[in-house]
């Protein structure tokens, strides 16, 4: 294993890590992942995550929503492992 972790942010939502290729399923999820990922660890706020998810408008209950989403984009990431 080589160590090396690659993020794909076109196509197919993807990381490959120590030689295994995870893929985030839910369109939802992809979306969040790829607005962190192109803040280059910057913060992203509830709102503007709120307005990508939802353009036309947010969801009635739109912070528990998020929660969820968010959650299910920490989890995926939580497949690598500590530190990555």
């Amino acid at each position: 294993m080589d160590g090396t972790t690659r993020l794909f942010l076109l196509g197919v939502v993807r990381i490959e890590h120590e030689g295994e290729e995870l893929v985030l399923a839910g369109a939802q999820p992809r979306l969040v992942l790829v607005r962190a990922a192109l803040r280059r660890g910057d913060a992203v706020a509830a709102d503007e995550l709120a307005e990508v998810l939802w353009p036309s408008g947010p969801a009635r209950h739109w912070e528990g929503a998020l929660r969820g989403v968010v959650a299910k984009a920490r989890l995926f990431l939580g497949r690598l492992g500590p530190g990555v």
